[in-house]
């Protein structure tokens, strides 16, 4: 019996050594739903917004991409994109009492005019509570309030939810 069960410790220890770290990246994209015409980022007329969660740093960016714009009126000018980061400290990841996982990133500055940002990103594929409408995949609601602006709120969703960054081998 003792033979076996130091056996067993032995393998258990061995295999939790040799495990496979978890990812430090997670990526996914939204498309916007909603997005407040007083907010910081309303100029940028948003076609689709990258979310990364970054679990060694603990933070998570979302870079806002606009529309694919032509600027310039010569012949085969490329077109432009505008985008504009945010990147905030992750406060808490949760799981609701449906099962969603709710990552809640946010920052609050008292010296750059009362700048308030949070980003709240949804998982609903654990989701299982009965709803009236689909659920997307994952959604995204960024609030922005200063005192010029007042508060607003933007909202996303997607259907592909956060993944793994695999890593890419140097090439030599």
């Amino acid at each position: 019996m003792k033979l076996t069960l130091s056996a067993l410790l032995i393998t258990l220890a061995a295999s939790l050594t040799n495990a496979t770290p978890a990812p430090a990246l997670y990526q996914t994209t939204v498309k916007p739903l909603f997005i407040d015409p007083k907010s910081d980022i309303a100029d940028l007329q948003v076609a689709v917004a990258g979310v990364t969660y970054n679990r060694a740093q603990q933070t998570m960016t979302v870079v806002f991409q606009s529309e694919a714009r032509v600027t310039c009126l010569a012949i085969g000018c490329p077109p432009s994109i505008q985008t504009k980061e945010v990147t905030l400290p992750v406060q808490s990841i949760e799981t609701t009492s449906c099962g969603s996982t709710l990552y809640t990133a946010a920052l609050v500055s008292a010296e750059f005019k009362n700048e308030n940002r949070e980003l709240r990103f949804t998982d609903n594929r654990g989701n299982k509570c009965p709803t009236f409408v689909a659920l997307s995949a994952v959604e995204l609601e960024y609030s922005y309030s200063s005192i010029e602006a007042g508060r607003t709120h933007l909202t996303f969703r997607g259907e592909e939810p956060l993944a793994p960054v695999v890593p890419r081998p140097r090439s030599k």
